[in-house]
């Protein structure tokens, strides 16, 4: 059957590569995943932390070791660590050829270039004095603040809350020895807060609220600094530019007024 034309033909050196990339997660990561969540495993079984079936703890710690094992096997083999070496040992072969054009597609996607400068985004934001940055950027982190709310801390804590509740009644868990009144709360806010915190985590290197300032407030003070602008290390950091957006979205970007149905027509129409 003749293939397609994005069908990338396979050769001997590349399948000797593939070969290395499934020795090496076995043993780099399928192996000790499968090991440490039986023995995680086997000691909640003997603690009671987790029920026995009627067949005893062995199908329960085979069926998360099995989990564990082919979960750690498919993201080495698809990680960076498997297509760098694509690229260290066959740099000019159509395997490889096709990973760099993938990574420049992502980076299109993502509307940026500067990947190892986002991972810092975080400490971009806690050195911003907000009383001095623009309105538009002002805008963008409280669009960015409602999103990350909404649409990732709030599912995970309703998921975490709402697993850990089940666990409880399932007798996985144990309730609350000093809360006679509420017994299973104690447990769930600390769910609620794990999701809560792990949404927030999420959002920010989904590169989502970066991706914003670049987009919609380019020359602003935070995308210059996403962008590493040479001219803005040599201007006093993070004050209000004369030259910014205007409130009017001169790139795109409206400020709606807070307390107006604009605030969520501005949410989705982001996100699309």
């Amino acid at each position: 059957m003749a293939g397609s034309d994005n069908d990338v033909e396979v050769t001997n050196e590349e399948r000797g590569v593939m070969r290395e990339c499934v020795k090496e997660a076995f043993w780099y990561r399928s192996l000790p995943a499968a090991a440490i969540t039986g023995l995680s495993v086997s000691y909640a079984l003997k603690t009671g932390k987790i029920q026995r079936t009627r067949y005893g703890g062995w199908p329960i710690i085979a069926g998360h070791s099995s989990l564990a094992y082919f979960v750690a096997k498919i993201g080495y083999i698809f990680g960076k660590n498997c297509t760098d070496k694509f690229l260290r040992q066959l740099p000019n072969s159509e395997m490889a050829e096709q990973i760099r054009k993938n990574r420049e597609d992502d980076k299109l996607r993502w509307r940026t270039e500067h990947d190892d400068q986002l991972r810092k985004f975080s400490e971009i934001l806690d050195e911003v004095e907000w009383e001095s940055i623009s309105d538009v950027e002002k805008q963008i982190m409280n669009d960015c603040n409602s999103v990350a709310f909404w649409k990732f801390s709030m599912p995970l804590m309703v998921s975490i809350s709402g697993a850990v509740y089940l666990a409880i009644k399932k007798g996985i868990l144990g309730a609350s020895k000093w809360n006679n009144t509420m017994p299973k709360a104690p447990k769930m806010i600390v769910g609620a807060s794990v999701g809560y915190v792990a949404g927030q985590y999420l959002y920010l290197y989904s590169k989502d609220c970066s991706n914003r300032f670049l987009q919609f407030a380019p020359n602003d003070r935070i995308a210059r600094f996403l962008r590493k602008d040479e001219t803005l290390f040599r201007e006093t950091p993070f004050q209000d530019d004369s030259g910014s957006i205007g409130s009017d979205g001169e790139f795109g970007y409206v400020i709606p007024e807070y307390g107006s149905e604009n605030v969520d027509k501005s949410i989705r129409d982001s996100l699309q």
